[in-house]
């Protein structure tokens, strides 16, 4: 037996500014706007009796962003919002540019039938430990390594629904990650403790 202990530190300094307008058009609704966000991660992990590697590292992330949005509801029934978004990701590992759209749209034209139908996108971000390459025990039997080259992904939602009499719903759902990376517990076979 043996006393294993860590000095686990973290740092985040996070920048957010936007930008945002809206306008009436007759009965449309348009909005647009720009945001920007930079994040600095400063996190630290040190051992004591322990083969485990240290580390001390700074990991910077910067996000901007472009949209644009329009929302109108009609008399026969339809109301629907559509946005889109241009955004450019970077930090160390990677840079790129996502378009991301999101709709939703409902018919209501008597309360006996309701129709729904949403679309989502959303971008997933690891967490900043996980990111570091550190090593976290669990147990006495299993550890967590972190891993730098986790990235965020694009996850794309849908959903349909009806409502009948505002009592019985069905629903279809969809759900797709491109370029999905997670974090899996893993125990090597041939692992001491």
């Amino acid at each position: 037996d043996y006393i294993l202990g860590s000095e686990n530190r973290q740092a985040i300094d996070r920048w957010h500014v936007y930008v945002d307008q809206e306008h009436q058009l007759g009965k449309w609704q348009l909005n647009y706007g720009a945001e920007y966000q930079h994040s600095k991660d400063h996190s630290s992990q040190h051992y004591a009796l322990s083969d485990n590697p240290d580390f001390d590292d700074i990991l910077n992330e910067d996000v901007a962003s472009l949209y644009v949005g329009t929302q109108r509801s009609f008399d026969w029934g339809l109301s629907f919002n559509l946005s889109a978004k241009g955004e450019y990701y970077h930090n160390k590992y990677q840079h790129n540019w996502n378009f991301i759209p999101q709709f939703g749209a409902t018919y209501y034209k008597t309360p006996k039938s309701i129709f729904q139908l949403n679309f989502n996108t959303q971008r997933i971000y690891p967490s900043y430990w996980e990111l570091h390459g550190g090593t976290s025990h669990i147990n006495n039997y299993s550890t967590v390594v972190g891993n730098p080259a986790l990235q965020p992904y694009i996850q794309y939602d849908a959903q349909f629904n009806y409502i009948l009499r505002h009592k019985y719903v069905a629903t279809l759902y969809f759900q797709y990650g491109d370029k999905t990376t997670v974090q899996l517990p893993y125990q090597s076979p041939d692992a001491q403790n």
